[in-house]
């Protein structure tokens, strides 16, 4: 490998720190993919752009997929147009954004090649005169004084007009009738060849700016300047206002269907149908309309739960210090608050969407926490899924956690296997704590969620009494709600009862800022 090669690999690997989801091998095939299909078209002296749909639901990683294939196209030397088209929405217009986008790319590489910039120049103006004769379309179709006022209008104002010009006589109706139909006639003639020309200059300008940037493409692969395709990268589609979103699909289709152009359009597409339809009626076949902009859709592939859980994890949760999981101070495992996570969510039957704002519930919850003793994974996740899934949280302290959860598990048992450092370890009252042992984590919830509603003060000599448990899991629900009294007892208006009889009005609190909607067909 040469070290050119070698530089190139240490640099890929910088773009794609962080993705835990492995979307630089959707990356890599795109490349390939759209590089060898350009060359193909030229070879079959096919014209014409080539417009890819990125489709992926909310939460699928367009935007970090798109921000860092942008780099990696840019490593490679090609020239790369990126859009948020939501932070756009506000422009009159999609081909402003698309137009100042493209100068700020392409400026850079032609300082001193008055060639290409001259020819940057012309493709800018003439796509700035599609605009403005674009206005003038719109204005002379939305004038209201033309055949649409009405002629009742028009007879009203020849008619004053005849009152003041003859004061004296006796106004003729039919006099007033010929005059209407006159200018009637007048002005629908005018208006007529007002849209006949607007039209025609419309096609004039749209055809310039194509050939413009024909030549410009031209231009920068003769010059060897950058590598083309020239890659436009739109995200955010479908997050924008209806009216703005089909239109920029429009310019794309209309004004940059040119060789060695290639658009990627991140998308939701089920929610961009809806978009469409809030414009154009439920009953339109949103979907075959939009099949109509694009030359294929890719898909990202779904990630695995314990694949996306870990992505979320180490997005959002992996600097935070005050989370527990059973056992984990018997433990030199540094991962076991992201392995209980992904044991949790892979035995519940939940959409990626859904664990994405059950993440969301428990970052809120961090952020108000305020308690010295720790927030207890075992008994806080499955309460958020309760809580998240629309479930009720009434009555749960008089009635078994567990049973509220049986509905939403799958087969699967959700239990975990602990491997602690050596075979054996003395742990609560000389008792062994064996490897590998499989906790059963609905017995260990029910035992937490139970001691937890309990008044410390009523139980004291309970809790504080010889540890003479059945189980090494009685043992720990116990020590940590004897590890919180040690903790908060002394905090003001502390009133004997854990922390984690809170939890259901602390998630209720953390949710009203979470939408929990879910997207309906």
């Amino acid at each position: 490998m040469t070290e050119e090669l070698i530089i190139r690999k240490e640099k890929l690997k910088e773009i794609w720190i962080g993705d835990h989801l492995e979307r630089w091998k959707d990356a890599d095939f795109l490349f390939r993919f759209l590089t060898e299909r350009m060359k193909e078209r030229t070879n079959e002296k096919r014209s014409g752009s080539y417009v890819i749909n990125l489709d992926a639901k909310w939460g699928g990683g367009k935007t970090f997929f798109l921000e860092r294939f942008a780099e990696q196209l840019r490593l490679d030397n090609h020239l790369v147009v990126y859009i948020n088209a939501w932070e756009d929405d506000h422009a009159e217009d999609p081909l402003i954004p698309i137009i100042a986008e493209i100068n700020n790319t392409l400026c850079p590489y032609f300082k001193g090649k008055r060639k290409l910039q001259n020819l940057l120049n012309v493709t800018k103006k003439s796509g700035l005169q599609i605009l403005t004769t674009g206005l003038k379309h719109a204005a002379i179709t939305g004038s209201k004084k033309v055949v649409g006022g009405g002629l009742s209008e028009i007879t009203e104002l020849i008619s004053d007009s005849v009152e003041q010009d003859s004061t004296e006589q006796v106004v003729d109706e039919a006099s007033i009738e010929k005059a209407v139909s006159e200018t009637v006639e007048k002005l629908t003639n005018k208006h007529a060849e007002d849209l006949l020309r607007s039209f025609l200059k419309t096609k004039e300008v749209t055809t310039k700016f194509r050939k413009s940037l024909t030549k410009l493409l031209i231009g920068i692969e003769e010059n060897k300047t950058v590598n083309i395709p020239l890659f436009v990268l739109v995200d955010e589609l479908d997050r924008c206002r209806p009216t703005y979103a089909i239109e920029l699909l429009e310019r794309v289709k209309h004004l940059f269907n040119v060789d060695n152009v290639v658009f990627i359009l991140a998308t939701d597409t089920d929610q961009l149908q809806h978009s469409i339809k809030a414009v154009y009626g439920s009953e339109f076949d949103a979907k075959r309309y939009l099949n109509r902009f694009f030359d294929r859709p890719y898909v990202f592939e779904s990630p695995e739960i314990s694949q996306f859980v870990e992505h979320l994890y180490k997005l959002h949760l992996s600097d935070v210090n005050n989370l527990s999981s059973p056992f984990e101070e018997f433990t030199d495992d540094d991962q076991l608050d992201l392995k209980f996570l992904q044991c949790t969510f892979n035995a519940f039957l939940l959409e990626l969407r859904d664990i994405e704002q059950c993440f969301e519930l428990l970052r809120n919850v961090i952020t108000v926490w305020r308690n010295s003793a720790k927030i207890e994974l075992i008994v806080m996740v499955p309460l958020i899924i309760l809580y998240q899934q629309k479930r009720t949280f009434n009555q749960l302290a008089s009635q078994s956690l567990p049973s509220h959860l049986k509905e939403l598990r799958s087969e699967n048992a959700w239990s975990f296997i602990y491997k602690l450092p050596s075979p054996k370890q003395e742990l609560f009252n000389n008792k062994s704590f064996k490897s590998n042992k499989n906790i059963e984590f609905s017995g260990l919830l029910n035992l937490v969620w139970n001691n937890g509603n309990k008044n410390f003060f009523d139980t004291k000599a309970e809790f504080y009494g010889p540890s003479n448990f059945p189980s090494i899991e009685d043992q720990w629900s116990i020590k940590i709600l004897n590890d919180e009294f040690n903790l908060e007892h002394y905090s003001h208006n502390y009133s004997g009862l854990s922390k984690i009889a809170q939890y259901p009005r602390l998630i209720s609190s953390a949710g009203q800022l979470v939408d929990l909607s879910r997207d309906e067909d």
